[in-house]
């Protein structure tokens, strides 16, 4: 006979899968069935989304330790198959045809959000920036430890130049690093420039204005490490 279960909230026994897991509980499931835990959900969504900013600020350590096993997994390829298979293929279309106007809601909002919110759009701009050195180290770092400040901060220095059709560029590009010391120096703030799209794609890791780099010795805190690129690429410097 399957074992039971009296949820806490609707008093009505249940088998044991009409629970979620967890491990803190004897009998390692929830007190509450799942139909009472998406009805609290769906009454609370405000509620919970404020619980759980507040939660994450608090509690860094958590997210990030999440964040790792997630990222191992990954590495060991648990989640692979599944993202590449036919089937999940299937179930993403199948669910992007069944829910087409929410997906394309969340969207609008996201965009919208994007374009009205200039703190926003310009932190997830540098967030963006960062990540390419991220990639190159396969690196953790916070984007304001990468960046040298805070995102306040960086708002504040760059919220005049944010405009729409420009690219942030590296003045002094990340592929002339040879280290991974040198990649997190040049991901500061203090070598960050915004140029048009025609000018950066014209630049590329070509060449660094002489011009420019004065912004970056007047602002970097590691100023020897700068040096050492710059002898490296002096040819390069125009």
């Amino acid at each position: 006979m399957e074992s039971l279960k009296k949820c806490t909230n609707c008093n009505i026994e249940k088998p044991f899968n009409c629970f979620y897991n967890n491990k803190n509980n004897k009998d390692k499931k929830a007190f509450h069935c799942k139909d009472c835990m998406k009805s609290y959900r769906d009454k609370n969504k405000e509620k919970i989304k404020i619980n759980y900013t507040n939660w994450a600020k608090n509690n860094p350590d958590k997210i990030k330790e999440k964040s790792k096993v997630y990222i191992e997994k990954r590495k060991k390829g648990i989640y692979k198959n599944y993202i590449t298979s036919i089937e999940f293929r299937e179930k993403r279309l199948n669910y992007y045809y069944n829910n087409k106007e929410k997906i394309l809601n969340k969207l609008s909002k996201r965009y919208s959000t994007l374009k009205n919110d200039p703190y926003y759009a310009l932190t997830k701009r540098l967030r963006s920036v960062s990540r390419r050195v991220k990639k190159k180290i396969k690196s953790e770092h916070e984007t304001e430890t990468i960046l040298g400040c805070s995102y306040s901060n960086a708002y504040n220095r760059f919220k005049n130049k944010n405009k729409e059709g420009t690219h942030i560029d590296h003045i002094i590009p990340l592929s002339w690093a040879t280290n991974e010391e040198e990649l997190i120096a040049l991901g500061h703030y203090s070598n960050l420039q915004f140029l048009s799209a025609f000018e950066n794609l014209s630049k590329s890791n070509k060449y660094c204005k002489k011009e420019n780099l004065e912004k970056v010795y007047k602002e970097h805190p590691k100023i020897n490490i700068i040096d050492k690129i710059i002898k490296r690429n002096y040819n390069k410097i125009c």
